[in-house]
């Protein structure tokens, strides 16, 4: 909810867009997804350093 509200409060203030993008979901679905592809050329992590670590060894991050 937190970072609904983030982002709520962003797009009211006339934030850029395209700065922020918050994507909710389960990392074996949604974020697999993300940092697999070609489309995103940077993102941010928070989370376990297994999850971490899996995603350091990914190739576009390699």
């Amino acid at each position: 909810m937190t970072a609904y509200l983030l982002s709520e409060i962003l797009h009211q203030s006339k934030f850029t867009k395209g700065v922020l993008n918050i994507v909710h979901g389960y990392g074996h679905k949604v974020g697999n997804a993300i940092v697999s592809g070609t489309d995103v050329p940077l993102i941010s992590f928070t989370g376990g350093t297994k999850t971490g670590a899996s995603i350091a060894v990914m190739p576009p991050y390699v």
